[in-house]
């Protein structure tokens, strides 16, 4: 059914067929012929699945940790020049290129900077990029770490009596 001659038939579509549905893609969406450049590069972000992605954490942080020895987190908050907490892509890129020196395809990159930039905003969280790059045993201190922060910022509105076994919460500035 329909597999040779180009329509969708239960069978599918043959190749001519599907180079055809994606010509009409491209009139309607007004594009033309570059809709198959467009087809072409997200098909090559495709080539980054897990195990690039792996390799490319891997040597993130081999490199960072060359550059700035034991303390490699340093290495990525000092790429946050602004203050913001965050890297667009050109930072992004410009820390891979000169000064990871990663000769991973760009695709490769943005496809990384796509999966840490999970609210869509153009910008990745520092904090995410070391997690991502950061080895499961390193994760789990920083995640006790964070966790200790929270505990000690969420304790300063109690008063916690130990000999006693009490605790009560303390009154806030509108309270007072």
């Amino acid at each position: 059914g329909g597999g040779g001659e180009g329509g969708a038939g239960g069978g599918g579509v043959d190749f001519d067929g599907f180079l055809a549905v994606v010509a009409e893609i491209g009139r309607c969406l007004g594009v033309g012929s570059k809709v198959f450049h467009k087809f072409g590069a997200h098909c090559d972000t495709l080539e980054a699945d897990d195990s690039m992605m792996h390799k490319l954490r891997v040597r993130m942080r081999f490199v960072a940790g060359t550059v700035v020895g034991r303390n490699w987190e340093s290495f990525f908050r000092d790429q946050d020049t602004d203050g913001s907490g965050s890297l667009t892509w050109p930072e992004f890129h410009h820390m891979c290129r000169h000064l990871l020196h990663l000769t991973d395809h760009d695709n490769v990159l943005r496809t990384l900077f796509r999966k840490l930039d999970e609210d869509l905003s153009g910008e990745i969280s520092v904090e995410e990029l070391i997690d991502f790059v950061a080895d499961p045993f390193e994760k789990q201190e920083r995640g006790h770490r964070d966790y200790d922060r929270r505990a000690r910022a969420a304790a300063v509105g109690f008063e916690i009596d130990v000999l006693k076994r009490t605790w009560h919460r303390l009154p806030t500035e509108a309270e007072l």
